[in-house]
């Protein structure tokens, strides 16, 4: 069974347990706890990214990255341009990555530049 209080955020939470080297209890929270949570769905995108934590599984990892930005997380949100532009994890979509960044850079000065 979990613990958890309604003080200690879910990534906080599961950084706690991983570093315990309890990864099946910090997988249920990300799972579970954590779907609402910009920082749990992106720790969840890198695990399967990486494939050391949990199975990889590259479209999961696109999906999980896309739900994370739309939560507010830049950096899933910048991964998952990447994604959208190269093809990782599903198809290339040139015209929808352009259309990310062009988004990202009313925001963001790096995304501006490179559309310059």
């Amino acid at each position: 069974m979990i613990a958890r209080g309604p003080e200690k955020p879910a990534a906080e939470q599961v950084r706690a347990l991983v570093g315990a080297h309890r990864f099946q209890e910090a997988y249920q929270v990300l799972s579970q706890g954590g779907a609402q949570d910009g920082e749990c769905l992106f720790t969840l995108a890198m695990w399967r990214l990486s494939g050391q934590i949990v199975r990889r599984d590259l479209a999961a990892s696109r999906d999980l990255c896309r739900q994370a930005g739309e939560r507010g997380h830049d950096d899933a949100a910048q991964i998952h341009l990447n994604f959208v532009g190269s093809g990782t994890g599903g198809r290339a979509d040139w015209p929808l990555a352009m259309q990310l960044l062009e988004q990202r850079a009313r925001t963001d000065k790096s995304a501006n530049a490179e559309l310059a």
